[in-house]
């Protein structure tokens, strides 16, 4: 006799079964499944064969019902035999509930908990302490993990929070450069570097947005940032993207997200509401689409709060920045007093500060997120800097009325760290080298600093974004090698990818490169 082969129905049974918790009636699983109590009880007997087959054991109990016998491993186990599950996260735990957040925050409706259970192949209370880490961390974002019992679970709470969760879901769990990899088709680079765990997280995250859109948004975007004064950075062109394939793949789900009327009107003084215009005009267009005018309002913000080249805001004039210099002024002064050092490039430092806080106070003025995925291991490799410019911060909290995240206080510690690293360089210097990073100045500046205090030899001519290396550029100004924090395509001279602290492994691995056997000795 061939193998017995269980359909849908009774794979649905023998799941009430081993997620329920107490005995269980026909007329219970007769609901669920929306059959009669004949069929349950025709079905039961074809499954309690299938049970007894693969070693479980059904309990019948006298004028209250069924249920099966067995701890919560015996329930896994039937789980595990019956589901259509993602075997890749079954006893990872962080990567399931990953998974978990992004299934719940696209549902649209309350989803039973054996659908969790049975693509997952844990037990009922495996998934319950799942649904408890997740409700915390949906808190932080002020959504509320609604339970109901014969209903299901679901997430509740404004469209814009969940936006707000699916880009942090995102972010918490891709770098800018594997994002931006992602986008850009380049996604085999980092492959080799994830487990087959990790690809099937990454690979589910990225259902939140449409990816099929990103070509059409870069598209629109291309011919629409000319109109802009100034040049987006990197990270914040992908950021962007984002956030319209994410509004796109929600509105095509008829969710639309709403704006304080007060803060429209606000945004619509400002030259970015015009290029926001433009920019869902093209979009709906191309995706034949409604946009509402409260994403006009949303993008404006990005556009608004997004960080920009250096080189594009011709060193920002004290004039026209009287107070963002006050407060950089002040912020310097402190961080000078707490390190006991003047630093060398002061005026470069406090320029490098405005351009940075120019973006961020808006940021955080407009209640938006700033993300600092390097936030951890700054504050592990560089606890003094990390501490002072929390006291910097104090500036901002005192004349601004604002509350400044650890995120914020991170890149600032990006910015006096990497002028504390300047201060201990020496001079001496024979190997040209460009530095290339495709996100903000403080990224650029610590790597840029780390470099020169590990390796005296190396002189930096060039602190460029990805986007600006050119042949001719790299041939006129006779460029031995290019650093980055991600791979530049088609380079001309060898280019050497490394962490933007530059961690061990990338200290050994530029001496490798530039030396071949070692550093030479001093």
């Amino acid at each position: 006799m061939g193998e017995f082969i269980l359909d849908s129905r009774l794979k649905t049974i023998l799941l009430h079964l081993a997620n329920a918790t107490t005995v269980t009636t026909v007329k219970q699983i007769a609901d669920e499944v929306g059959v009669s109590r004949r069929t349950v009880l025709r079905d039961l007997q074809e499954a309690e064969k299938w049970l007894n087959k693969n070693g479980f054991e059904l309990q019948s109990k006298s004028g209250k019902g069924i249920k099966l016998s067995g701890d919560d491993s015996e329930k896994e186990r039937l789980i595990n035999l019956i589901s259509d599950k993602v075997p890749e996260v079954i006893n990872m735990p962080r990567e399931r509930q990953k998974m978990l957040l992004a299934e719940l925050l696209q549902m649209k409706e309350p989803v039973k908990l054996y659908y969790y259970t049975s693509k997952f192949g844990v037990s009922i209370s495996t998934l319950s302490n799942d649904l408890d880490k997740v409700e915390i961390w949906l808190n932080k974002y002020n959504l509320s993990l609604i339970r109901k019992a014969g209903l299901g679970v679901y997430v509740s709470g404004d469209e814009k929070d969940f936006r707000r969760a699916m880009i942090s879901l995102l972010y918490e769990n891709l770098t800018e450069e594997e994002l931006m990899m992602i986008i850009k088709n380049t996604v085999p680079s980092i492959q080799t570097k994830e487990s087959i765990a990790q690809a099937s997280v990454r690979n589910r995250l990225l259902d939140l947005i449409d990816r099929d859109s990103i070509a059409k948004i870069e598209n629109v975007l291309l011919g629409l940032e000319k109109t802009l004064p100034y040049k987006l950075v990197e990270s914040a062109k992908i950021a962007l993207m984002v956030h319209l394939a994410l509004a796109i793949q929600r509105i095509k789900n008829n969710e639309k997200i709403s704006i304080d009327p007060t803060l429209l009107e606000q945004l619509k003084e400002l030259y970015e509401y015009s290029v926001a215009t433009n920019i869902v005009n093209a979009a709906s267009k191309q995706f034949n689409i409604e946009i509402p005018e409260d994403e006009i309002g949303y993008i404006t913000m990005h556009l608004n709060g997004a960080r920009v080249y250096n080189s594009t805001l011709n060193e920002i004039k004290k004039s026209e920045n009287s107070d963002l210099y006050d407060i950089a002024n002040e912020m310097v002064g402190i961080a000078e007093k707490e390190f006991s050092v003047k630093f060398a490039e002061r005026e470069k430092l406090l320029n490098d500060l405005v351009c940075h806080l120019d973006p961020a106070l808006k940021r955080l003025q407009m209640g938006m997120d700033i993300r600092n995925p390097l936030l951890k291991k700054l504050k592990k490799l560089f606890p003094d800097a990390y501490k002072i410019s929390s006291r910097a911060a104090d500036v901002l909290r005192n004349r601004l009325s604002i509350v400044v995240p650890e995120s914020e206080i991170g890149f600032l510690a990006m910015h006096f760290g990497a002028a504390i690293e300047k201060n201990k360089v020496e001079t001496k210097k024979n190997i040209r080298i460009i530095v290339a990073c495709p996100s903000g100045i403080g990224t650029s500046r610590l790597l840029s600093a780390r470099l020169q205090k590990e390796f005296k030899e190396l002189e930096i001519v060039d602190i460029l974004s990805t986007y600006e290396i050119s042949i001719d550029h790299i041939k006129d100004k006779n460029i031995d090698f290019i650093v980055s924090t991600v791979p530049i395509q088609n380079c001309t001279v060898k280019n050497i990818c490394v962490n933007p602290l530059l961690l061990e492994d990338d200290k050994f691995y530029i001496e490798q490169v530039i030396y071949g056997a070692g550093k030479p000795k001093t």
